[in-house]
């Protein structure tokens, strides 16, 4: 068994371990893949993940190919790692999932107040057309 081989099978158990709820897999080569595909998926809160396991990647690094196919993954709101060490690896996904869970947050507070204000002004027209005066109350999270 490689060195390579030796850590994603400690990445896979490591994610598996620390992200019960997630679900990752091993992808594999040949003259049908996709370039620069990591050689770990996976799906954790609905966010795609893509790990390119590589032994001393900061001496070897990515390739081209891989790290446009990250860059990729990235800008479709997806998270790609190089990774050469388990730990650093889960303290990453740990940090990248809590930004993304702060930004939601933002998002759907966003989205409540946009929605809340669409909802008052067509409840204010809908009063004014039927010549009623009385203001009705608006339960958002029952709407959303």
């Amino acid at each position: 068994m490689t060195d390579e081989t030796r850590l994603k099978n400690s990445l896979m158990l490591e994610l598996k371990r620390e992200f019960p709820t997630s679900h990752f897999w091993r992808t594999s080569g040949g003259p049908y893949a996709a370039p620069g595909v990591p050689d770990i998926l996976g799906v954790i809160a609905g966010y795609a993940i893509g790990i390119e396991a590589k032994v001393n990647a900061r001496k070897y690094g990515a390739t081209p190919t891989q790290r446009a196919f990250g860059k990729k993954m990235i800008a479709a709101g997806g998270c790609w790692l190089l990774a050469d060490d388990t730990t650093e690896v889960v303290r990453l996904l740990r940090y990248w999932l809590a930004t993304r869970a702060l930004r939601m947050n933002e998002s759907c507070q966003g989205l409540e107040n946009a929605v809340g204000g669409q909802a008052s002004r067509l409840e204010r027209d809908e009063n004014d057309a039927a010549g009623n005066d009385a203001e009705r109350k608006v339960d958002l999270t029952e709407a959303l």
